[in-house]
């Protein structure tokens, strides 16, 4: 069985759908997601060449040590992310203030759900 297109197909398949959907959905957003994909994305084919050399080995279309698919994995991923990020932020209670040395900490009280 050829799975030369398999890694194309799941990334297309999974990804582009929820990429699409916030994009169209989120127009206050399309600016960020747009630049971060692009930005992402170019960076997603040397991420490859960083992480997939010891334990996977996808095929990918062509003979290069990284394909199309690498980009569009960082490339949609990367939109996704940083659309769940501001949604997360904008529903949070943590204080953000701005970042003052020595007096700064984790939001971990959300997690565990603490009060101050």
């Amino acid at each position: 069985m050829d799975y030369k297109y398999a890694y194309l197909i799941g990334v297309l398949s999974i990804l582009f759908p929820i990429w699409l959907f916030l994009l169209i959905r989120r127009k206050d957003l399309r600016k960020e997601i747009l630049l971060t994909s692009i930005v992402i994305g170019l960076l997603g084919p040397f991420s490859e060449l960083l992480y997939l050399r010891d334990y996977w080995h996808p095929e990918t279309i062509g003979t290069y040590p990284f394909g199309p698919e690498g980009f569009l994995f960082g490339f949609l991923l990367s939109g996704i992310a940083v659309s769940i990020e501001v949604v997360r932020q904008r529903r949070t209670t943590c204080d953000l203030r701005p970042f003052e040395w020595g007096r700064s900490r984790p939001c971990f009280h959300i997690l565990l759900d603490e009060k101050e």
